[in-house]
């Protein structure tokens, strides 16, 4: 049985948060393929927190990646992503970082355990994605991708834990791994 991890990128501090990305080129969180038609996708730093950007920005609505990690992706075999042209603008420099990607991870897993997930109070049950306090994952189900988003919980970014340690082992700053039941979101 694998067991799964959800990946975090909280950057390493201090960090440097988008201030702006792309929202009208789809819906990046249903598991489907989009197609931005070949536009480079803009995404603005914000200068109001001066520090590193992040080597992965999963939370925004069109989640940006660093070519490196995107790469270690790809050698390992996933097969489930899209990525296209991005350019991520930082004010303070006044350059445009060429080495990020948009990314577009394909195919929703039902695999949440309703019975033993710990909901916050606010959630909407039901919701297309919704607030957990500790996330429990149903076991014994076959899973063909390394990495996916639940289906249930789509901000919730879930990789096989063979995938995690090829991750770990390039030593990316700011990039993290939390078992289900420690992860909140």
């Amino acid at each position: 049985m694998t067991q799964f991890w959800l990946l975090r990128s909280p950057g390493i501090h201090p960090i440097m948060p988008l201030k702006s990305s792309p929202r009208h080129v789809g819906n990046w969180r249903d598991g489907a393929k989009v197609d931005p038609q070949n536009e480079i996708l803009e995404y603005v730093l914000d200068d109001d927190f001066p520090g590193k950007p992040k080597l992965f920005y999963p939370e925004c609505m069109v989640p940006l990646i660093h070519k490196d990690l995107l790469n270690v992706l790809l050698s390992f075999g996933v097969t489930n992503i899209q990525f296209f042209k991005a350019s991520l603008y930082n004010p303070l420099t006044k350059t445009f970082l060429q080495d990020y990607v948009s990314l577009n991870i394909l195919g929703l897993v039902p695999l949440l355990d309703f019975k033993n997930t710990k909901f916050e109070k606010t959630s909407n049950i039901g919701a297309h994605d919704f607030d957990v306090s500790s996330l429990s994952l149903l076991s014994g189900n076959i899973i063909n991708y390394p990495i996916f988003r639940l289906s249930e919980n789509v901000s919730a970014i879930v990789v096989a834990d063979e995938l995690k340690c090829v991750i770990e082992k390039q030593n990316f700053p700011g990039i993290s791994f939390s078992l289900p039941e420690n992860w909140s979101g």
